[in-house]
């Protein structure tokens, strides 16, 4: 016995999954597949959230992956059940949709284990605008928040070190759809957060063919500024920071889909849009730079169409 038995894993991919059989399939395929792979050091737990698909078949196909299946469908609850069923020394969740190009995943495993002894906290967030590596330090949520904007929505870019774990069994926000920003700005109060932004993940896109169940408006605007301005009222992070926060959003985010609202396009007509432009208004009608970017590209969206 040289007891490397039960020594834990470097890095547990945790992926919540919900009725993807066969795009899990192609994302399992191609992450056992990726040469810097290594059982040893990685552990792929699938949280399923109680599929009617196959997708209990579809993981069968894989043995070194550890599938566990809600008994009922917890929704966004499901990200802290597929952390907690990890048992890596870091827990990284992982959407269903992605894949890791080439070196990226040798590269999280390096930075893992140059930071294992301090265990600051880390984040790998995407961001394909800039070739290099660029590693940022947040010694407070004002700064994490300046950074990261509405990055954190996306839960690719959320992950934790075990001895955190306590930050994600809260999921008394579940109703927002966004715990991971909920979590995110959790770790940042409580810890300096280092940002590794490089380009880590892939996705592959899925189309939409029905009715979603949710108002994208009412997450990404109400919900999610919800939690900086609960900030910003306590004193934590600063007016201009809420505000930048919010143009990024907007700028970046949000106007292409009130330009589709706009034209009724297909795009956004399979969301749910009760009531979304009482949300859009409320927040961004006394803002100038609203008007001159929806007429803008009311015009591109216009010129473009016609073509």
């Amino acid at each position: 016995m040289n007891g490397m038995e039960n020594k834990r894993p470097l890095l547990s991919i945790c992926i919540p999954t919900y009725n993807r059989a066969e795009i899990l399939d192609k994302t399992l395929f191609l992450l056992f597949s990726n040469p810097d792979f290594n059982v040893d050091e990685i552990e792929v737990v699938v949280s399923d959230n109680c599929s009617t698909d196959h997708t209990k078949q579809i993981v069968n196909k894989y043995p070194f992956v550890k599938y566990f299946c809600n008994e009922k469908n917890v929704r966004d609850a499901n990200f802290s059940y597929a952390l907690q069923r990890g048992s890596g020394e870091y827990l990284k969740l992982l959407n269903d949709t992605v894949r890791f190009p080439s070196g990226s995943l040798k590269f999280i495993l390096d930075t893992i284990k140059k930071n294992i002894s301090t265990k600051d906290a880390l984040l790998f967030y995407e961001r394909r605008s800039n070739s290099q590596v660029e590693i940022v330090n947040c010694d407070t949520l004002n700064q994490f928040i300046a950074y990261t904007s509405f990055y954190t929505t996306w839960i690719s870019n959320f992950g934790l070190w075990r001895q955190d774990l306590y930050i994600i069994k809260d999921i008394a926000l579940c109703d927002t759809l966004l715990l991971q920003v909920a979590w995110s700005y959790k770790l940042a109060q409580v810890k300096s957060v280092k940002i590794y932004f490089g380009h880590y993940f892939i996705v592959f896109p899925v189309a939409v063919t029905k009715k979603s169940g949710y108002n994208v408006f009412e997450i990404f605007i109400k919900n999610y500024l919800g939690f900086s301005r609960r900030y910003l009222k306590q004193g934590t992070i600063s007016y201009w920071t809420f505000e930048k926060n919010k143009f990024v959003l907007f700028y970046r985010f949000i106007a292409i889909r009130v330009i589709w609202l706009m034209f009724h396009s297909k795009n956004i007509i399979y969301f749910n849009n009760q009531g979304s432009w009482k949300i859009i208004l409320k927040e961004y009608s006394y803002c100038p730079y609203f008007w001159i970017i929806i007429l803008c590209g009311s015009l591109w969206y216009l010129f473009k169409k016609d073509k």
